[in-house]
């Protein structure tokens, strides 16, 4: 999706990509888990500070099953209005992706909380099996890290849960040799 300001030359002010990633699972009964569930394709959210004017046109494009990207959509126009939409967000929690990715025997993840809470991480190999769990204890609210160490984890793709409260982030990373 680009967002363009109204204008002759309709400069690029936003420009993002949303995807879902096909990567399957199976549960512990064998059946099959699509573990790109949680990401929503349809929608998204964008702060206003990108967005400094109210008048835009926008554009969108997709990637077919192929991975072969269709042409740029028409440009229609929309105009922002109303306040910015805060609710909901003192209950998010955030997890970023790990540094490094790939990485040899240890990597960190950086994570923020809206309140503090107990936080743990459980980490899954590709058939979605849990490999690890990790109880992190009550963490405060704000900006954290979580530093990871395994000398004994093969090469390999794995996804890694974080999990504070009744919410739950998942990322994925690559361990090489």
């Amino acid at each position: 999706m680009q967002i363009l300001n109204n204008t002759q030359n309709s400069k690029i002010e936003f420009d993002t990509l949303i995807q879902r990633i096909n990567i399957y699972g199976v549960d512990n009964l064998s059946n099959p888990v699509d573990l790109s569930k949680d990401i929503n394709i349809y929608q998204t959210k964008l702060p206003l500070e990108l967005l400094p004017q109210n008048s835009f046109l926008i554009r969108t494009r997709y990637r077919d099953n192929n991975l072969k990207w269709s042409n740029w959509s028409d440009s229609w126009f929309f105009t922002t209005t109303g306040i910015k939409d805060l609710s909901g967000l003192e209950n998010e929690i955030l997890l970023f992706q790990n540094y490094p990715n790939p990485f040899i025997t240890s990597t960190i993840f950086k994570y923020e909380l809206a309140e503090s809470s107990e936080v743990t991480f459980r980490f899954y190999d590709m058939n979605n099996k849990i490999i690890l769990e990790r109880k992190e204890g009550l963490k405060s609210k704000g900006i954290n890290t979580f530093s990871f160490f395994d000398e004994n984890l093969k090469s390999g793709i794995y996804m890694c849960e974080m999990i504070s409260g009744n919410r739950k982030r998942t990322k994925t990373m690559v361990k090489i040799e």
